[in-house]
Order: C-alpha cells, then structure tokens, then sequence
C-alpha cells in the first residue's frame, strides 16, 4: 500500500530536507502510513469515498513526521538536554510523551474521523459497532 505522503510534502510542510535525511523521512512516512492504517484499517476505502480525507492523511503523516524528525536521534529518549560552548548555552525540555518517535495525536485521530476517547465498542456480524 502506498504511503499518505512523500519526502516533499514533507519538505513543503516543515524545511527543506538534507540529502541524508531524505532516507529516514521515507523510512518515517512509510510507518506513519501503517500506524495510520492499524488505527484506521477502512482508511483507504473512507478515502475513495472522501478525497477530502486523502489531504487530512497526507497532513497526519507529515506532521507526525515532523515532530518525531524534530529532535535528533541522538536526543531520542531524554526528557531534556543541556549543553554549554564557552558563553553559549543551549538546553532543551521535551514532551514528556514524544521522545522523537512517531506519534498519533488526539488532534490527528480526529483529523481522520476516529474517536479521541474511550468509548463502548462491540462487533456484531463481523461490523464494529460504536455504542453512542
């Protein structure tokens, strides 16, 4: 199955991309897609039926790419980082829930039509079913 997005959507949504991380992006993309896809195992049907949720995709994947792109692998894991060159600081606190990994947001479930919350569930004849 084909990604929601490419590299230059996500260079068009974020910055431009260094050639050396055109492959991680691709690499990234591709899981944003099956991590879009085990939330949403209709989504590609709902997006023949709705061309309008093809553009919400493509926005969940660059976005979730974006953040997880965002802080570098070698600060992937911390909650936060300090460093100091001469009169120089830099120092940095993160998400506590992101930690440089893709991440399906709240924000994006709706984007793509999904329910945000917990709700009753059930199947009935192979359908899923929402209770209210």
């Amino acid at each position: 199955m084909a990604d929601f997005a490419t590299p230059e959507h996500l260079a068009a949504y974020w910055r431009p991309l260094a050639t050396a991380e055109q492959g991680r992006a691709t690499t990234l993309l591709g899981y944003a897609a099956m991590f879009i896809r085990q939330e949403a195992p209709d989504i590609d049907e709902r997006i023949a039926a709705d061309p309008n949720l093809a553009e919400a995709a493509r926005w969940v994947s660059v976005d979730m790419v974006a953040d997880a792109m965002a802080i570098a692998p070698s600060h992937r894991g911390k909650l936060a980082f300090a460093e100091a060159k001469g009169p120089f600081n830099q120092s940095a606190t993160f998400d506590a829930g992101q930690f440089g990994r893709l991440r399906l947001t709240d924000q994006h479930r709706k984007a793509l039509g999904l329910n945000t919350g917990d709700q009753p569930t059930w199947k009935f004849g192979g359908e899923s079913c929402l209770r209210w």
